[in-house]
């Protein structure tokens, strides 16, 4: 199964230093793609595991949202991995992980790309069945 995002879609976001540190265990001086991949499948995971009973996986094409969301998450793992998560990063992750159980209860979507949709109206529809007794069925009563 393909992951939500990449290797560089991490690296936009965080400065490569910190990348080092969060994944450097040896202390070589450069990033250990491994623990970035690993958070990323760790991350593509918790996704599936939320939205999984509402939207077929695996997502193909992956929506925006999803790829910002496997980055966020994998960011977090990583710092998770050195048990000092900074709030910012705590915080981000606890609204993603809102926003895909409401996804996953059909609340909210992916967006454009989502496969079972945007959303659309929260109107309910009403069906039933057809009318026993009319105005043409009850003339002689």
């Amino acid at each position: 199964m393909a992951d939500y995002c990449t290797i560089d879609d991490i690296r936009k976001m965080l400065d490569e230093q910190i990348l080092i540190q969060l994944t450097d265990d040896e202390r070589t001086g450069s990033v250990v793609e491994s623990r970035v991949e690993g958070a990323i499948k760790d991350a593509t995971d918790e996704i599936n595991g939320l939205i999984g009973k509402r939207i077929p996986l695996p997502l193909n094409p992956v929506p925006d949202l999803a790829l910002a969301i496997c980055v966020d998450i994998a960011i977090y793992r990583l710092f998770l991995r050195r048990q000092s998560v900074p709030q910012e990063r705590k915080d981000i992750y606890d609204s993603r992980i809102k926003f895909l159980m409401l996804v996953g209860k059909g609340e909210a979507s992916l967006g454009e790309k989502d496969p079972e949709g945007s959303g659309g109206s929260q109107a309910p529809e009403i069906t039933s069945e057809e009318r026993n007794f009319t105005r043409t069925k009850t003339t002689d009563f």
